[in-house]
């Protein structure tokens, strides 16, 4: 019976008819309370949130949450761990100003653990990494597992994060190397940061031109530019750069800001100021979703 109720709210989410999923999701959670159905009705109200009677939808994440944690209180399985997880990345991305971040990344390291435990998935081993990497960046155990994932599971995330790793600690020979591997795999804006913090600017400067008409410039891109134009004496380029953005600046059809006059003006004064920015570029992929719902036959996740 539980079963063919959570068929029914699932096949009303897939419609897209939330009202009716919602109240399939209660009314199973109130007739068969279980693990699942707990779990469900949880992971429905934070990912969609509650759709009141006025027909507005409200945030639900603090009632969602709590059935996920009652869900766990049942039974332990990947599926209900994820959902926690899930919550995790809600608050830390969600909230403003969101005060314990440190803490939310060791809870969601010690679930996502407990998971791999229980059954081992690549993609679980990446949110693990992830999370063990935005925790403690300088842990160097993260750039081996990194490394021995992205041989058996090559993907833009693994490889971005695999690339960010190397990025962040400067590592020229393996980051030089990745580029040549995956390349298609990574981000145009992080190669062109990655060479200016290696300072290989010669390497960057056919990225430069790229870069600037086809992605937004913000502090760090406009820092790389002008500074890897410097780096081989091309100060023509690095002023016709700056031209431009201070343009773009002052055009309100641009949404440029953080773009200080310092990066733009003095330009050979102002380096120390831009090797700062470029220094303080991260860029971290994001966390891969996966179904938490039991039962989903589109998903494939079991009762």
């Amino acid at each position: 019976m539980p079963r063919k109720i959570n068929d029914v709210a699932l096949m009303f989410l897939q419609e897209h008819n939330f009202l009716q999923a919602q109240k399939m999701f209660y009314i199973n959670k109130k007739n068969n309370p279980c693990h699942q159905t707990y779990n469900n009705l949880g992971y429905y109200l934070i990912t969609e949130g509650m759709l009141c009677s006025n027909g507005r939808i409200r945030n639900a994440l603090e009632i969602g949450s709590r059935y996920i944690m009652e869900a766990s209180k049942m039974d332990i399985t990947v599926t209900n761990l994820c959902a926690l997880v899930k919550t995790i990345d809600y608050r830390i991305n969600r909230i403003k100003r969101c005060k314990n971040k440190k803490q939310l990344y060791e809870n969601a390291c010690i679930l996502l653990k407990r998971a791999i435990d229980i059954e081992y998935s690549d993609e679980l081993q990446y949110n693990y990494l992830r999370f063990c990497y935005l925790l403690n960046p300088s842990d160097k155990q993260i750039l081996s597992q990194t490394r021995t994932l992205v041989l058996n599971y090559t993907s833009i995330e693994s490889v971005s994060l695999y690339f960010e790793i190397l990025r962040a600690y400067g590592n020229t020979i393996e980051g030089n190397r990745c580029i040549d591997m995956f390349g298609e795999y990574i981000d145009d804006v992080d190669i062109l940061m990655y060479y200016a913090k290696t300072e290989q600017y010669e390497k960057a400067i056919p990225l430069c031109d790229k870069v600037f008409s086809q992605y937004s410039v913000d502090a760090f891109v406009a820092s790389a530019i002008i500074e890897c134009s410097i780096g081989i004496n091309y100060f023509e380029k690095a002023q016709e750069f700056s031209r431009k953005i201070a343009l773009m600046k002052s055009d309100c059809e641009y949404a440029i800001s953080g773009i200080s006059n310092k990066i733009l003006t003095n330009l050979h004064s102002s380096s120390s100021y831009r090797r700062e920015k470029i220094n303080l570029y991260t860029s971290i992929p994001p966390y891969l979703d996966q179904c938490c719902y039991f039962g989903c036959t589109m998903h494939d996740t079991r009762w």
